[in-house]
């Protein structure tokens, strides 16, 4: 039997200002897409009870949509399928692009949520064995150990590696203002993602947003809905995949 997925999340990408948006940009390219999310405190949950929360986390804004399940399914690569196989039959009776998706089993909102994280380098939520995209993808419980207090990585390695502690340097950073929308180019000496801020005042508000989520040395960004014959001042934000960033005014 399936479950309507009811996990919530908004495909609106919100250009926000310095203070951190609250828009999560997941994929790439022509899958690229942003879900919206709600911080909710730990301390608003039953001291006692099942499904207790004793820490804070966050919940989506709106529910998934057809579209954004079906750029997950592109972006993943493989076929969103496994083990029991009566779970993995996803028919949408709802048709629409920005319709909630709707007959999702919960084995299937599980990958989902899994992916959420595991691109956006964080910890998967769920364990599954097997081989993903094949039918013996098999959903599995966390031990004890594998838990270890939610991070899911008891084990401990060691190795030795040359460590580069700099953050990317900017370089040849270019305008055009000639066309409806503002195109800003720039160089990285290594390949990082971007992204640039727009305000009207030196040192903020940025009150408009640009993100390149995929990491390379060129960067092209557009950015729109900027008011004509205004001053803007530009914030410009490059991260390495390990998060080490550079910032430039």
């Amino acid at each position: 039997m399936h479950k309507h997925m009811t996990i919530v999340a908004v495909a609106v990408v919100v250009l926000a200002c310095v203070t951190d948006t609250r828009a999560d940009e997941f994929g790439s390219g022509v899958n690229h897409f942003a879900l919206d999310f709600v911080p909710i405190s730990g301390d608003t949950n039953p001291a006692s009870g099942y499904g207790i929360v004793n820490n804070d986390y966050r919940v989506g804004t709106f529910e998934i949509t057809n579209d954004q399940w079906d750029k997950f399914a592109a972006e993943l690569g493989v076929a969103v399928t496994g083990d029991p196989l009566e779970a993995y039959d996803q028919s949408p009776s709802w048709t629409g692009t920005n319709v909630p998706t709707n007959r999702v089993s919960w084995y299937e909102a599980a990958q989902f949520v899994n992916w959420l994280n595991t691109s956006t380098n964080h910890q998967a939520a769920y364990k599954f064995t097997g081989t993903q995209g094949t039918d013996d993808y098999a959903l599995d419980i966390w031990s004890t150990e594998d838990a270890d207090n939610g991070t899911a990585s008891p084990a401990t390695a060691t190795d030795t590696a040359d460590v580069d502690c700099q953050g990317p340097v900017i370089s040849n950073v270019q305008i055009d203002a000639s066309g409806p929308m503002v195109i800003v180019t720039f160089d990285t000496n290594e390949s990082t993602t971007a992204k640039v801020r727009a305000g009207t005042a030196c040192g903020g508000p940025y009150i408009i947003t640009a993100t390149d989520p995929v990491l390379r040395t060129m960067h092209v960004i557009e950015l729109r809905y900027l008011d004509p014959n205004t001053n803007y001042y530009l914030y410009y934000v490059c991260c390495y995949q390990d998060h080490r960033c550079e910032v430039s005014f």
